[in-house]
């Protein structure tokens, strides 16, 4: 049971991503080039930056359904920060050292002597605890229907053994 719910959620985070990067690749047309980007855009490139994330942890977490909880639900979570901090840092280099800002108060201005912003630790660290939050529920709602479904047939066992 929770193989499969967990290939949904594979299924939905991969159909997900792909919208997404279609969507980011149409509207990139639109956009300037510049270092500050609009609330738009902020929120579609944080938004990316998340899905991946949790799209790269759902399939690590595939690969450990039936395994205890911190290794179902810690692994996937941390692998989906080390994706995240991956793509920031292939943005960071690919920009010759600079990240995008995604606004201009001081919550998206880079912290001393680093150039990640609170803004981008906040990005990277939503999506292993989104991950784990879904990895979380889809052991809980799993264990929950296998016990259901256990009962129901002890019941009907029962009722077979007075009869």
């Amino acid at each position: 049971r929770e193989r499969k719910n967990m290939l949904r959620f594979q299924m939905a985070c991969t159909a997900l991503f792909i919208a997404f990067s279609i969507f980011a690749n149409i509207t990139a047309f639109f956009r300037e080039a510049t270092d500050y980007l609009s609330p738009l855009s902020s929120v579609l490139t944080g938004s990316y930056f998340i899905l991946l994330g949790v799209t790269f942890g759902s399939f690590i977490g595939g690969l450990l359904t039936g395994r205890r909880n911190s290794a179902f639900i810690g692994l996937p979570a941390a692998t989906a920060i080390l994706t995240t901090s991956t793509m920031y840092y292939g943005e960071y280099k690919m920009l010759d050292g600079v990240l995008y800002r995604f606004g201009f108060s001081k919550f998206f201005h880079p912290m001393p002597y680093t150039v990640i912003a609170p803004v981008d630790l906040l990005v990277i660290f939503a999506s292993g605890a989104l991950t784990a939050f879904l990895a979380g529920l889809i052991r809980y709602c799993s264990k929950r229907k296998a016990n259901k479904r256990k009962k129901y047939f002890e019941c009907k066992s029962m009722q077979q053994q007075i009869q």
